[in-house]
């Protein structure tokens, strides 16, 4: 497996010295960039971490009530420079095999957000293949061409999902004194990402009505932003789908 790690590392060093001496530099995925710097030439950036509410459990790891929200921290960080990238990838080493690695687990995601996308257009009853994958889609050219916005990224916990219909729930019912059981309904749907009614846009546009009216309710939208965007992102791919004619299959 080493030996097959770097003849595979080798193969790719000229497209990634070719990536690293083209591409911007990006922070990461866990930090805002407040200001991007000169391609390559920067020695720091400027990052900024956000933090959830601290959530306070039982012994049994029962969410109880809810603790304290960290500020958020500001920092220049070190980056390398386009040179010092280009230096690691030549030398070979630990250094090159994390920079590969990065690249590979860029690759999986794409790969990943293909089949996703495959079986939310195709049906979740039929299968994607290996010879289902755009290839020309997952190449890095590819890749650092597609919409930042529009990456696939790390997916979210279930106990993020959890606690994102918990405070829609508790707004929706308790704050804007909308129907609980409607607001039930709307957790369903919710819960699957909106995949039950994608086809009907009525509903994935008054479910994204609702979706924004609890985002100006909420005193925890900064908890719950990575579930509220990726709703928000799907409703709008929906809503933007082209109509299929079903009765051509009757």
């Amino acid at each position: 497996m080493r030996k097959q790690t770097m003849r595979s590392f080798k193969s790719l060093i000229p497209v990634l010295l070719m990536m690293a001496a083209t591409d911007g530099t990006e922070g990461a995925a866990a930090a805002t960039v407040a200001a991007p710097p000169a391609p390559g030439s920067a020695t720091s950036m400027q990052f900024s971490f956000h933090f959830r509410t601290d959530k306070i459990r039982d012994d049994e790891g029962k969410v109880i009530g809810t603790g304290r929200k960290h500020p958020s921290v500001e920092a220049p960080l070190p980056i390398p420079t386009y040179n010092q990238l280009i230096e690691q990838l030549q030398a070979g080493g630990k250094e090159a095999e994390m920079i590969l690695d990065a690249v590979i687990t860029m690759i999986d995601t794409a790969a990943r957000g293909q089949i996703n996308d495959w079986r939310e257009a195709n049906g979740l009853d039929k299968d994607f293949t290996a010879t289902s994958f755009d290839l020309g889609k997952l190449t890095l050219t590819a890749i650092a061409n597609t919409p930042k916005a529009d990456r696939a990224g790390a997916a979210i916990s279930d106990e993020d999902w959890t606690g994102f219909l918990d405070d829609y729930t508790h707004v929706m019912t308790q704050v804007v004194g909308y129907d609980p059981k409607k607001v039930k309904l709307h957790a369903t749907h919710l819960k699957v990402q909106l995949r039950r009614i994608k086809n009907d846009k009525n509903s994935v546009g008054k479910l994204l009505e609702f979706l924004n009216v609890w985002a100006a309710k909420t005193e925890a939208l900064d908890d719950h932003v990575e579930c509220y965007n990726d709703l928000v992102k799907r409703a709008n791919k929906y809503l933007k789908a082209e109509e299929k004619d079903l009765s051509a299959a009757l």
